[in-house]
């Protein structure tokens, strides 16, 4: 029995994946062939076709395969109910997982960003899925979180319709995303690349109207990150709690 058929299902469509994800970042969808997804995964063409019909059944499954565990915080922050918490709280998550990624897939994450870049250079159809899936389930729950912290008095008077905003919170750092793409930034900010995550929050909330007294009392980086390293850990041991406070 040859080390291909020894490999189980799982395995398999693991192994194809892994080897698509790199030729779809760098060549995009679809100027990557079949043929070349098989040869890199070291299987046949027929073998490929018998896991993943067709490319774009492939390009489905990327999407899980690239943040396995981000669901389950999302999910989990959506059920906190709406709050200036909850919104502070999701603003660094969706921040930080964009800039630096799921925690221990850092070189799989790269390969989601020039992914997603080179979807858009092409017909979209990746970035679409991906956000359709990842991020505008959520949109509800962010828009009530705003509309809770208007409410408690906590963001500056606007005119800007709630989903806009929570639409631009996820564009700007997603935009900064990009920018980072290559090996030196074409255009630098002068900061380190923690002081960039935490300006690019604050950057964000008051975007979203928070009052910078607001910000302060709700936005602390240092335990922001020990819950979001907890909450990875704790989604893949089962015991994930969203609720912030309790990991400071």
């Amino acid at each position: 029995m040859t080390a291909q058929e020894r490999l189980g299902s799982d395995e398999r469509r693991r192994q194809i994946v892994e080897a698509a994800m790199p030729l779809f970042a760098s060549k995009g969808f679809t100027a990557t062939t079949t043929r070349e997804i098989a040869r890199s995964a070291g299987v046949s063409e027929a073998l490929l076709y018998k896991y993943f019909p067709s490319k774009d059944h492939l390009f489905k499954e990327l999407d899980s395969f690239c943040t396995p565990e981000t669901s389950a915080i999302s999910d989990g922050l959506a059920s906190m109910g709406p709050s200036t918490a909850t919104l502070v709280t999701a603003v660094y998550f969706m921040t930080r997982l964009m800039l630096r990624g799921q925690p221990g897939l850092e070189e799989r994450t790269t390969l989601l960003k020039r992914l997603m870049a080179q979807s858009l250079l092409d017909d979209g159809q990746f970035a679409r899925q991906f956000l359709e899936a990842k991020f505008v389930p959520y949109i509800p729950a962010l828009e009530l979180a705003l509309k809770a912290a208007v409410q408690a008095g906590d963001v500056e008077p606007g005119t800007t319709p709630e989903r806009a905003l929570v639409v631009f919170a996820h564009h700007v750092p997603f935009s900064i995303l990009l920018f980072g793409l290559p090996d030196r930034r074409p255009l630098s900010t002068g900061l380190s690349d923690g002081e960039l995550l935490v300006e690019t929050v604050r950057f964000v909330l008051r975007g979203l109207g928070l009052r910078r007294e607001v910000i302060d009392e709700h936005f602390h980086p240092a335990a922001a990150a020990e819950w979001f390293e907890q909450a990875f850990a704790a989604v893949a041991a089962a015991d994930f709690n969203p609720r912030p406070g309790e990991a400071e």
